[in-house]
């Protein structure tokens, strides 16, 4: 490279995920991940490698207490060699990461949706055949963000800060540990979990006993909290019912 420090767009990453095992709540569970990296990044300027690397992961979730998600996850990544601008041979890559989300139902704003606050550190260990290790750095990442979620609509938007905290700044050509990270996912939209909370009814009588051919006066007193209108079904197993709504008049036969 004739620069010591290039800026521009990296590689895109195309992953999906599926929930092997899922927890109350959907909070937590067991996922396995895979991705494929798209050379979108310039190789002629170290940017990228020009070629298309992938991998696999296992994450798991959990739920903590004061409403805190937590992250954890471990995974391999198969890498190609470079060839510009100048021919490297990379190893493979063994990953590994935790990070914690918070809140993890999220803080209601406009539009629908929910943001969430979050924190992670990952690290990645080169393993396998290919350039000596005193070539090659193992960066250690800690990220710092936010996103931004439409779970009825399946689309998250994620954006932070990283820093690498594993930065040699006496290797060649190294001046900057810094960046900014963007990311857009899609998934299965989740429909929203309609509640419905049960009518409270109470029951008003003129009286508790009712003499042969005489009637008493009953009066049912409902409340529904959700202010959905409420309709009176009313049996006997004796005499007869006389009236509508929520007052009947009980009458017994002579």
């Amino acid at each position: 490279m004739s620069d010591p420090f290039v800026k521009g767009f990296g590689d895109t990453i195309i992953s999906g995920k599926y929930r092997l095992q899922r927890r109350q709540g959907s909070l937590g569970g067991i996922s396995l991940s895979g991705f494929v990296k798209v050379p979108s990044a310039n190789e002629n300027t170290g940017l990228g490698t020009g070629k298309v690397d992938g991998g696999i992961e296992l994450v798991f979730t959990s739920s903590l207490p004061f409403r805190v998600l937590l992250n954890s996850s471990m995974g391999l990544v198969a890498t190609s060699d470079v060839e510009l601008p100048v021919p490297i041979g990379l190893k493979d890559e063994l990953r590994s990461g935790i990070g914690v989300i918070w809140p993890a139902a999220g803080i209601d704003i406009w539009g629908g949706g929910i943001v969430q606050g979050m924190f992670e550190y990952t690290t990645v260990t080169f393993i396998g055949a290919g350039s000596p290790n005193n070539v090659i750095q193992a960066p250690s990442d800690i990220s710092m963000g936010f996103r931004y979620l439409r779970l009825d609509r399946g689309i998250t938007f994620s954006g932070g800060y990283r820093r690498n905290s594993n930065f040699d700044r006496e290797f060649p050509g190294n001046t900057e540990s810094d960046g900014f990270v963007f990311g857009i996912t899609y998934t299965k939209p989740v429909a929203e979990l309609l509640t419905n909370n049960f009518p409270l009814i109470v029951l008003e009588a003129t009286g508790v006993e009712i003499p042969v051919g005489g009637s008493v006066q009953v009066t049912a007193v409902g409340f529904d909290a959700d202010s959905d209108p409420l309709s009176y079904v009313w049996t006997s197993n004796g005499g007869q019912l006389v009236g509508t709504g929520s007052v009947r008049h009980p009458r017994r036969r002579k």
